[in-house]
């Protein structure tokens, strides 16, 4: 069985080079000085990137918006293009990982990985939608997104009891009893065939089908570009709050992404 994943999946690598050299994947505007730890490479994003790349969409739109007000922040647009570029170029590379990870995935457990993820995915967006409680709601931020097949294990592990507690609010949902209780069967028949084909590398398991050199060059360039887009995003909200620290309303239109709410769209005219 597949440890928690503890308080955050970004803690999961805590083991990384601390002392890692600083590298700024794309060279920012003027007083936008944004780098990124080489270290990160190993880091599971903190959210799931099709949250990131919308936030960071909009996030460009109403900085362009407000151009004239967050030049006193030294916000510009070239900003919002940077926003875009990394948006696209995250798309990309989870693409790319995506891919890489399925090449030469075949057999029992490539099978059983997709139905188990479909399984997560379905239970996941489940409880976002109706089960609104603070405590459930920090746990699948915390679940965030999947990088390895010990990753799925765990996060199906944690969503099944989470599904069983809320099976009232899920009553009219296809997300039934039955339906957890087939996710939990499939997280049985995973874990079976995943069951000797382990192997111990340092003091992490990983399993035989373990990334080849590719898959985890791709998964590496995902976390950098996610990291990197983050890095960006944050400053921008950062910079954004401050400009309007006397102006809760237009203060609100730069929440951060980690919060799943993305900026407000700016009014059409």
């Amino acid at each position: 069985m597949a440890d928690a994943k503890g308080k955050t999946k970004a803690g999961k690598k805590a083991g990384a080079k601390a002392d890692a050299a600083k590298v700024a994947p794309e060279k920012p505007s003027e007083g936008a000085a944004v780098t990124v730890d080489l270290a990160k490479q190993d880091v599971a994003p903190d959210a799931r990137v099709a949250v990131l790349t919308k936030h960071a969409e909009a996030l460009a739109n109403t900085v362009e918006r407000d151009a004239a007000d967050l030049a006193l922040v030294k916000l510009t647009a070239d900003h919002a293009t940077q926003l875009r570029d990394g948006a696209t170029k995250l798309r990309d590379a989870e693409t790319a990982w995506q891919k890489a990870r399925a090449v030469g995935a075949a057999g029992t457990v490539a099978d059983l990985r997709v139905a188990l993820t479909e399984g997560r995915e379905d239970i996941f967006g489940a409880l976002r939608l109706f089960a609104p409680d603070a405590e459930t709601q920090a746990t699948l931020d915390d679940i965030a997104g999947v990088d390895d097949d010990n990753d799925l294990d765990s996060d199906v592990a944690r969503l099944i009891p989470l599904a069983t507690t809320h099976a009232p609010v899920l009553v009219g949902t296809e997300v039934t009893p039955a339906h957890v209780a087939k996710v939990a069967e499939t997280l049985a028949k995973f874990r079976a065939a995943r069951a000797g084909a382990r192997k111990t590398k340092a003091d992490e398991d990983t399993t035989a089908q373990a990334f080849s050199g590719s898959a985890l060059a791709a998964q590496r360039a995902r976390n950098v570009a996610f990291w990197s887009l983050s890095a960006l995003d944050r400053l921008v909200c950062a910079r954004a709050v401050y400009r309007f620290r006397r102006d809760a309303k237009r203060a609100g239109d730069y929440t951060s992404y980690s919060s799943e709410r993305s900026p407000r769209k700016p009014a059409t005219k």
